[in-house]
């Protein structure tokens, strides 16, 4: 599909988002963005930003809500119940392909945390030993990476749905499983197993360091309030640098969502995340990310990546694809 079709498409369906567009109330423009899981460190930057006034400041007044495996971020920022939303990359890139005109607002975590885990009791010792095997594997929205994954093993496996827990795995009802290294790679730690009963695979030691967490929005949005778009962006990155600098009082405000919400959720647990999605998100290795933004690279290494394994049908220009270059499309 040409950028042009592309965004006459979203500019048509922008006269029905005009309906939906976000409403200056008593503390500033209401806007809505869900995060894509359930509340956990993983979004602290967020709360940080919610909490301590960094989207007020920018003339704000934002609504966090949160996905699961029964609400699908990408679903509802389709059908406007939201405004904004986190998404990986990949299940932007898999959106975009099916012709919903999503655009990237900010690149939150740059790099991959995905791993599959493997028990050692069922001799998974090396990747190719899944063949065959069952594997719980979460759903549509972040299924990209695992399907390349298999598909530069040339391997199959006995799918499950995976949903918010890992107690399948941990009662021996797969041989592997999904995992986040910052998330359900330490909770089967905290359930018991060891690590020498368990081996990790991470996706990124074969190519696929996939960028994950990004904000955002519709075409419609972005081409009509770009300002809106960036002061999003602006204060939740502002969040995260907080949350960077000061982690405890980041930890209180996760701990206290979860709770709001009756969510399970322990400190240490939390820590543990935060401690390691940080240096996703500000990554310190000399690479050329900044924090926020989605390089063109990166942008296409992925998306060439999905077209390859046939994930994906076609590749958008990058410009199509990023708030700077929508906004500048006349």
């Amino acid at each position: 599909m040409s950028p042009w079709i592309f965004f006459r498409n979203a500019l048509a369906l922008g006269a029905l988002m005009t309906l939906l567009a976000p409403l200056r109330g008593e503390g500033g423009v209401s806007v809505s963005v869900m995060l894509q899981w359930v509340p956990q460190a993983q979004f602290a930057g967020f709360y940080v930003a919610q909490d301590r006034g960094f989207y007020a400041r920018r003339g704000l007044d934002v609504r966090l809500v949160h996905g699961g495996p029964h609400r699908d971020s990408a679903r509802a920022l389709e059908t406007g119940e939201v405004d904004f939303s986190t998404l990986f990359l990949a299940t932007a890139l898999v959106q975009r392909d099916r012709g919903v005109p999503l655009v990237n607002v900010a690149q939150l975590v740059q790099r991959s945390s995905l791993v599959l885990v493997g028990r050692e009791d069922r001799e998974v010792r090396s990747p190719r030993d899944l063949a065959g095997r069952r594997v719980s594997l979460w759903g549509d929205a972040f299924e990209a990476p695992y399907r390349a994954f298999f598909d530069i093993l040339a391997i199959s496996v006995d799918a499950v749905p995976q949903h918010r827990s890992v107690n399948l795995f941990l009662r021996g009802g797969v041989d592997a499983c999904c995992a986040m290294y910052y998330n359900e790679y330490h909770a089967i730690w905290q359930a018991g197993l060891d690590e020498d009963q368990i081996e990790p695979f991470f996706l990124r030691d074969w190519g696929l360091d996939f960028p994950e967490d990004g904000l955002y929005t519709l075409a419609s949005t972005a081409t009509r309030s770009p300002d809106l778009a960036r002061n999003i962006a602006e204060g939740t990155l502002e969040g995260w640098r907080f949350a960077q600098a000061s982690p405890d009082v980041a930890l209180d405000l996760v701990m206290r969502r979860a709770e709001d919400a009756g969510i399970p959720a322990n400190r240490p647990h939390m820590a543990w995340m935060l401690t390691h999605i940080l240096p996703a998100i500000f990554p310190d290795d000399g690479g050329s990310d900044s924090p926020g933004k989605l390089s063109r690279e990166a942008y296409l290494r992925t998306a060439r990546i999905l077209e390859r394994h046939g994930i994906i049908r076609h590749i958008d220009p990058f410009e199509s694809f990023t708030l700077d270059g929508v906004s500048r499309v006349p």
